[in-house]
């Protein structure tokens, strides 16, 4: 059973090659806020997965069930955020501002800390429902498509994007592990007997992967700032 986790972990770099290849083979008529979609269908899957993983490895049962209730808090006021911010910002502007923000609160939940990480959980999440609910709309005023199938198209990318979070997280924590102390980490949150142990090298994890995100936020932004600059 080993063996077979390490060969499907090993595999998972080639699976989002792959992906990535398919999709700039398929050559997609994207738009700036299609990348977004992508990213935050990501940065969203990253925020509840990692939080549950780490507080419910860690044995701190309280906060696990307190990161419902920081995503549920944050979809409420993201759209009163997004309203008032909306007016001083344009669209765009407003989703590379978002990008930025929501990429570096994550950072903080790999501080040991809880109120601290929820804290970041809840501001991250603010600001990429944010991006959501502009890229949305986005899609909804998107000719190419039927008025019934825009919803679906972002809902199509927003997916992708989480389903490659997942792969790289899941794979991130078994390099952590497998590297610098050449354990599973995620043991205790699969036999669901919390180990404090895991506690630095999960949060290396959520480190590693904060930083791809945060790497991911900036090449969007400055595609978009480069598409721009070449139409004019």
């Amino acid at each position: 059973q080993t063996s077979g986790i390490s060969y499907l972990m090993w595999a998972t770099p080639i699976i989002v090659v792959t992906f990535t290849a398919i999709e700039i083979y398929r050559h997609r008529d994207y738009r700036d806020y299609s990348y977004s979609a992508y990213w935050v269908g990501a940065v969203k899957s990253f925020l509840m997965l990692y939080s549950l993983v780490y507080h419910t490895s860690v044995g701190d049962g309280a906060s696990a069930m307190l990161v419902y209730l920081a995503l549920a808090v944050s979809s409420m006021v993201s759209p009163i955020v997004g309203k008032i911010m909306g007016r001083k910002l344009g669209g765009k502007v407003l989703i590379k501002l978002c990008l930025i923000l929501s990429s570096l609160f994550s950072f903080l939940l790999v501080v040991p800390q809880a109120s601290i990480s929820l804290l970041g959980l809840f501001l991250s999440s603010t600001w990429a429902n944010v991006i959501s609910s502009e890229v949305g709309a986005r899609y909804m005023e998107d000719s190419r498509y039927v008025k019934n199938e825009r919803a679906l198209v972002r809902f199509r990318l927003q997916t992708a994007g989480s389903i490659i979070e997942q792969l790289c997280l899941f794979f991130t924590i078994y390099i952590m592990g497998d590297v610098s102390i050449h354990e599973n980490i995620l043991a205790p949150y699969a036999a669901g007997v919390p180990d404090a142990w895991v506690s630095l090298p999960l949060r290396a994890s959520g480190f590693i992967c904060s930083l791809l995100l945060l790497a991911a936020a900036l090449a969007i932004v400055f595609f978009s700032g480069k598409r721009k600059a070449e139409v004019r």
